[in-house]
């Protein structure tokens, strides 16, 4: 039977169009980059505990090996380690570099820093965040995902992903590839400036698709086994795209404020989408379904966040979501799911 990507939503704020208009499908590349629209000051108080943790975190982790919240920070260059159980300890450690995006290799780490600043993947161990190694990368590494027995890295500048491992090779992904992740053995990559998003095979790392990828995507998550999820920051909207078989866009949601941190929670079929510029976090329920368009509706929520909800986070386990607000002031903000 033919797989039906089934999105139900209960507020007017969310649009869907399958496909949807050449106009939201894709757009000329731009002159710059993406980027996460500027919040105001918080008008209502944000949902769930807020903690204090230090200068501008942004790129974000849960590892529910450890119980911790991971968020990296600058001036200086640190990571916030914040318990999520008890009296949520926070302790700092110091970072060869900084990265707007983090990423675990499995629960327990090793943890994935792509240290923008020193054209460097570094891997570090966990609890304590004790460098493993650190791999030389082309100009300014934003974003990895392993995938295919590899690590795959966006080099920003470079207008390059490479993976990393034997046999890896460096390929072409448009003006300046931002965000990836692996879903069905592929891997997809959004041009930030292009608007465009390259797939491609992880096991023969060749190229399969380029597809359309609004006015100006930004952050990449994948959302079931065979899904993944674009943040179209500069075009309001969050692109689904399925990369099994001939990769294409199956919807279009439409979300005002800036989308661009996006956390996937696939056993409670939940994508949590951060509005950058209206202190929001929107959940989205998305469901993969083989039974002949079944519709499972449930409604979406939206809650209040810290200022600046640039990254957000997951447990797997529990379901906690963690928001952080990319000011100097900088804070976490923890929130147990309202199911």
């Amino acid at each position: 039977m033919k797989r039906v990507l089934v999105i139900a939503v209960g507020m007017s704020l969310i649009a869907v169009a399958c496909g949807g208009s050449a106009k939201q499908a894709g757009s000329p590349a731009s002159r710059t980059a993406a980027e996460p629209e500027t919040a105001p000051t918080p008008s209502v108080m944000p949902a769930g505990v807020v903690i204090p943790v230090g200068d501008t975190p942004e790129g974000l982790v849960v590892d529910d090996a450890s119980g911790l919240a991971i968020a990296a920070l600058r001036r200086p260059d640190s990571l916030a380690l914040v318990s999520l159980t008890g009296t949520h300890r926070i302790r700092l450690v110091a970072t060869p570099g900084r990265a707007r995006h983090l990423r675990l290799l499995a629960p327990g780490g090793p943890l994935l820093f792509p240290a923008e600043d020193t054209d460097q993947l570094i891997e570090l161990a966990l609890p304590g965040a004790t460098v493993i190694s650190k791999v030389a990368t082309r100009r300014q590494p934003h974003d990895a995902v392993e995938a295919g027995g590899r690590i795959w890295i966006t080099d920003e500048l470079a207008g390059t992903v490479t993976s990393v491992g034997a046999g890896g090779r460096t390929l072409n992904a448009g003006l300046q590839p931002g965000g990836l992740a692996a879903a069905a053995g592929r891997v997809a990559v959004a041009d930030v400036r292009g608007n465009r998003l390259y797939v491609f095979d992880a096991k023969s790392q060749r190229q399969v698709a380029v597809l359309p990828a609004g006015a100006g995507p930004t952050h990449v998550v994948q959302v079931d086994a065979t899904t993944v999820a674009v943040a179209d920051t500069r075009g309001d909207a969050v692109l689904l795209y399925a990369l099994d078989g001939k990769p294409r866009m199956v919807a279009r949601l439409a979300l005002a404020g800036g989308p661009y941190g996006l956390a996937a929670d696939p056993l409670r079929h939940h994508l949590w989408v951060a509005l950058s510029g209206r202190n929001q976090l929107v959940r989205l329920d998305i469901r993969g379904d083989e039974v002949k368009g079944d519709e499972l509706v449930r409604s979406s929520v939206t809650l209040p966040t810290v200022q600046q909800p640039n990254s957000v986070a997951i447990s797997a386990t529990t379901g906690e979501v963690v928001v952080a607000g990319a000011t100097k002031a900088g804070f976490l903000q923890l929130i147990v799911d309202p199911h």
